[in-house]
């Protein structure tokens, strides 16, 4: 009797462990697809590791394999066209031969990046016009829009509330951002390009925040010389924001120096005062 209860009981361990370990298999898979989905390369190539290090004989092993080689092959070829400085052309060749690759963002931030350098390099009212009409959302929008404005000769008047209330605002989202707190969700648009993170949202700029905030050092952020303008957009205008900052570096141990960087820095609000654009 007690040897059957023994063999019971180590079978159910050993059903429990099995359990348990197909049960992390699952979860590490969802993660998985879930890093699929982001297209977040690198991280996915770790995941996909981990996975089939540690599940050798999992459900997903097959699949496991085919996607990682799938990364790994448009990952080398990515590598290898931008080493060469690539034509227009050529990037979009790359995306045909990987119409819905791991990649195809980035490929086409460069196509825009080529296109939106050949309308500075006519620089002419219809160059502009034709990059804000094929990119209303691009990486350049900002300075096109601008450059396009002084040819039509386009001014809006601001009023000293609207300078008050953007001048404000920035103020707002640095002291948040610097003190770690949640607040800063409140300064920004539901997507926003903030310093060279694209399509970034408020969680992302919160995730980005706690993880500067476990440095071993403090930000201060000191604004200076801020001038603002407003400037018509398709719908309907935006404030545009250009400053000079200083950042300091305060480290948490005594022992060690501050230092500080100064940048210059340019902000697109929309007119709900939401920052839509942060880059320097």
């Amino acid at each position: 009797m007690r040897k059957n209860l023994r063999y019971l009981v180590i079978s159910a361990v050993i059903l429990a462990a099995c359990t348990s370990k197909l049960e992390g298999g699952e979860e590490l898979w969802n993660d998985i697809l879930r890093l699929k989905l982001e297209v977040k390369t690198d991280s996915l190539l770790n995941a996909l590791n981990l996975y089939q290090m540690n599940y050798p004989k999992g459900a997903h092993q097959y699949t496991a394999e085919n996607l990682k080689s799938r990364v790994l092959s448009e990952r080398n070829d990515w590598i290898t066209l931008m080493k060469n400085y690539p034509t227009r052309m050529e990037i979009v060749q790359f995306l045909d031969e990987h119409p819905e690759g791991f990649y195809r963002q980035p490929a086409l931030e460069q196509i825009d990046h080529i296109d939106y350098a050949e309308a500075v390099n006519t620089n002419t009212e219809a160059s502009y016009e034709e990059y804000l009409c094929n990119y209303p959302n691009g990486l350049h929008r900002h300075d096109a829009q601008t450059r396009y404005n002084k040819f039509k000769g386009v001014v809006i008047k601001l009023t000293d509330l609207e300078k008050r209330d953007v001048r404000d605002l920035l103020i707002r989202h640095f002291i948040a951002f610097q003190s770690g707190d949640s607040a800063v969700v409140e300064t920004l648009a539901p997507e926003v390009d903030y310093w060279n993170h694209h399509h970034f949202t408020p969680e992302d700029v919160c995730h980005l925040m706690d993880s500067v905030r476990r440095q071993d050092y403090r930000l201060i952020y000191t604004m200076d010389s801020v001038l603002i303008h407003k400037i018509p957009r398709y719908r309907p205008f935006v404030y545009s924001a250009k400053f000079g900052m200083t950042v300091h570096y305060v480290p948490r141990d005594p022992d060690k120096s501050e230092r500080s960087i100064h940048w210059n820095v340019s902000a697109v609000i929309t007119p709900d005062l939401k920052i839509r654009e942060l880059s320097r």
